[in-house]
């Protein structure tokens, strides 16, 4: 299942402002799009843990039990918001069998590694601490007005210098969200602007994916050819979100659903309706299951430029 924008907090997405995406005649929102990302601005650092399917072999049953693995995401302040800096997923917590000692297993870490006003980059390392891939971004963590993601070193096999492959990059164009998107993203598949693939236009509780502008000639507008779009919905029905994707004869082809308890934000990917048919009910199948910890509040998360509440 792949991400809507990836904003925030999914163990793949390396933060907040992670902007890589996908093919949105198959996305779908994830864990990730709901902003959960944006606890940073509260926690500073916090964990997100997976489920396994408990005895019953049903996620999103009492008896779910969590995945040995988690992942650790750690804040950094710029402004008014957070971003997520360092983003480190472990399979286990090593020897010893205690979490946060310096013998837990790491399997990926994910760090903004060098920035500036106008350019950073963000470096992905394995277990031994050796680069395998690389994306970099120009204008702010924020607020970019571009992204490129790298497929190889280059001739050099060096990560990080001038000769790096570009495999595809992404366009952001910021608006009022009222008249204009307050976030479109262009998303092309490799090198250049020939190659658009998905344009990506969010208001505020909503968005579409878009493969054409239509007779106007202009992208997040009614005429638009789309391949899907979703609704957000805040604080609704005891929940404290709920994202809906639609998808092609603008059926619903998943949701997402949060609730908030103690501090612990819980979400669950519903990625089909159960025997009964109806969304939100016992039956619905939960093809993921996440938690994240150590916030200490339900309230509601503050807003941000890119992700607003």
């Amino acid at each position: 299942m792949k991400r809507l924008l990836g904003f925030l907090l999914l163990c793949a997405c390396g933060g907040p402002h992670d902007f890589s995406g996908g093919d949105a005649s198959s996305d779908a929102p994830t864990f990730a799009d709901v902003h959960l990302g944006d606890s940073s601005v509260l926690c500073g650092r916090y964990v997100l843990e997976t489920y396994d399917p408990g005895p019953d072999g049903r996620l999103g049953t009492s008896d779910d039990v969590i995945h040995p693995g988690r992942d650790v995401q750690i804040a950094t302040p710029l402004g008014q918001i957070s971003v997520v800096t360092r983003d480190t997923m472990y399979s286990g917590p090593g020897a010893d069998g205690v979490w946060d000692t310096d013998d837990d297993v790491v399997v990926r870490d994910q760090r903004i590694v060098s920035t500036s006003a106008t350019t950073y980059d963000q470096m992905t390392y394995d277990g031994n601490a050796q680069v395998t891939g690389r994306s970099s971004g120009e204008g702010s963590e924020i607020t970019p007005s571009a992204v490129y993601d790298y497929a190889s070193p280059g001739t050099d096999g060096t990560w990080g210098t001038s000769d790096d492959v570009v495999s595809g990059w992404s366009k952001f164009v910021y608006g009022d969200g009222a008249a204009t998107p307050f976030l479109q993203q262009w998303q092309y598949t490799s090198p250049g602007t020939s190659s658009l693939g998905i344009v990506t236009s969010r208001f505020t509780g909503w968005g579409m994916f878009s493969t054409a502008a239509g007779p106007d000639g202009t992208f997040g507008t009614k005429d638009d050819v789309i391949t899907g779009r979703y609704t957000d919905d805040r604080n609704t029905n005891g929940r404290f979100q709920t994202l809906t994707s639609y998808g092609q004869g603008d059926t619903v082809a998943s949701m997402v659903i949060v609730t908030c308890t103690a501090g612990v934000y819980d979400g669950r990917i519903l990625s089909a309706p159960g025997p009964d048919g109806t969304w939100l009910t016992d039956d619905d199948v939960v093809q993921v299951r996440m938690r994240t910890t150590a916030c200490g509040s339900c309230d509601d998360l503050p807003k941000s430029p890119v992700a607003p509440n």
